[in-house]
């Protein structure tokens, strides 16, 4: 949303929460749709009209997958519009059934959605993958950043001791804004909390150590130093 808007300086409209949609707001959305109002949201978005009888959306962002929204969202782009997903054909990629027969059915699902849009059969698909960023993009970043006109919002600081909760409250696909893991205390103070998380800090008997040196506690399942599980 926030590079949408104040880097690239699009009309933006965006899906979360009716709970969520001021944050959303104050980080730059022109619109934003409630998801939570009913499985045909997505045809409740108006579009806009560019001038010269087009109507539309250039770039439509997925950040969830699945097939239901790829196919509502043909009606809302431009025809040579572009549908980009962060995540393929499958909902929140798969989880669950992740498997090198999972991984191929879902690399080909995506080419055949490329496919057709390459013969114009449908609109322009994209899976957009880590390797696809460019060093260039983190300058970007950081000039936003440091011109304030990107926010950092945080839903929770978790210490090194607790990484397997953070990775269990971003499973849960609630989380407002990011999870932060603090690999070391001493370091610079967090971001301001924004999400609904509480932004707890990393807990105070969380020692610094050698991570080498640390075992899995089975029962209490954290970090611990090895001397100390007995």
């Amino acid at each position: 949303v926030q590079i949408a808007k104040h880097y690239l300086r699009c009309h933006t409209v965006a899906t979360c929460s009716g709970r969520n949609a001021e944050l959303v707001e104050g980080l730059g959305a022109d619109e934003v749709v409630d998801y939570t109002q009913g499985g045909e949201f997505l045809r409740s978005i108006q579009k806009p009209t560019l001038g010269m009888g087009r109507e539309g959306f250039q770039v439509v962002v997925d950040c969830v997958g699945g097939d239901d929204y790829w196919e509502q969202c043909q009606d809302l782009l431009l025809d040579d519009g572009v549908y980009v997903t962060l995540v393929g054909p499958q909902r929140y990629g798969g989880e669950g059934s992740l498997s090198v027969g999972s991984a191929l059915n879902t690399q080909f699902a995506s080419g055949f959605r490329k496919g057709l849009g390459f013969i114009g059969a449908g609109k322009q698909y994209t899976v957009l993958t880590p390797s696809m960023t460019k060093s260039s993009d983190l300058s970007v970043i950081t000039e936003l950043l440091e011109s304030e006109r990107m926010a950092v919002v945080t839903d929770k600081l978790f210490s090194m001791y607790d990484v397997i909760d953070g990775h269990e409250r971003l499973e849960t696909h609630h989380t407002v804004g990011k999870c932060v893991l603090q690999v070391r205390k001493g370091g610079p103070p967090p971001p301001p909390q924004g999400g609904a998380g509480g932004g707890a800090e990393p807990d105070d008997n969380d020692e610094e150590g050698d991570l080498s040196q640390m075992v899995l506690d089975k029962v209490k399942m954290k970090l611990v130093p090895r001397h100390k599980l007995t």
